[in-house]
Order: C-alpha cells, then sequence, then structure tokens
C-alpha cells in the first residue's frame, strides 16, 4: 500500500500588503484584507486577532443595502489612516462581509500610515 502524503499546506492570505504603486511612481499601494460586521449599534475599527486572514474589523451602523455599508467603510478606514476617501477603494467583496481594500498612499504620509498600522499591531513598513 503507497503512502500517501499529506497536502502542502495553503499558502496563507496575507492581512496587508505594501506594494509600489504599479501606475503612480509617487505613491505606495496598501492591501488591506477587512471583515465587515453592518448594522452595528457602534461604528469602530479595530485590529483583527492574530492568525485570521484580515487584517481590520470594521462594524458600521448602515445596512449592507444599496451600496451604504460599502460607502461608509471606504469612509471610515480613509479617515483613520487620514487619507481622502478618494484613494481607499474597495477591490473585492462587495456583496460580502470579507473585502479587499486597495490604499493609495503618497509616498509622503507611508510613515504616518505605517505608524498608524503599527499602533495596532501590524509590522513597521520598511521601504525597499
Amino acid at each position: 500500500m503507497p503512502s500517501s502524503s499529506p497536502p502542502p499546506p495553503a499558502s496563507p492570505v496575507l492581512p496587508l500588503v505594501w506594494a509600489p504603486h504599479p501606475t503612480v511612481a509617487e505613491h505606495w499601494l496598501l492591501t488591506l484584507y477587512i471583515k465587515v460586521h453592518p448594522k452595528s449599534r457602534l461604528e469602530s475599527l479595530a485590529p483583527a486577532a492574530a492568525g485570521l486572514p484580515y487584517a481590520l474589523v470594521v462594524h458600521v451602523r448602515e445596512v449592507p443595502e444599496d451600496n451604504k455599508a460599502n460607502v461608509a467603510v471606504v469612509a471610515n478606514v480613509a479617515q483613520v489612516l487620514g487619507l481622502p476617501k478618494s484613494q481607499v477603494v474597495l477591490s473585492k467583496g462587495a456583496g460580502q462581509r470579507f473585502k479587499t481594500l486597495l490604499v493609495s498612499v503618497p509616498k509622503a504620509l507611508a510613515p504616518t500610515v505605517s505608524a498608524q498600522l503599527a499602533a495596532w499591531g501590524f509590522g513597521a513598513f520598511v521601504q525597499a
């Protein structure tokens, strides 16, 4: 009887990823994986527990109808990171609780955004 080896572990999803922006040379692109709780009593944005495949847990008061909760999530994340709403884009998960946000961070503001993320327990951003 041949011995079967276990399948290789799936590569984990990183909760946030910094990369050079593909089209804007003076910006970094931050990819955030989040979980959203719509129709919450209070609005909050907090880091997720270690080991989960998402970085932030976002609670919003808006209902998940007519894109209201998604707009609130983008606005809350932009406000907390100190960026305009136009620099935070919902990339995936418009109709789901798990979402991917793409945040365009100007290189001049990268240390400030990195400091906010480091305060939440994420590693500091290291420029390549």
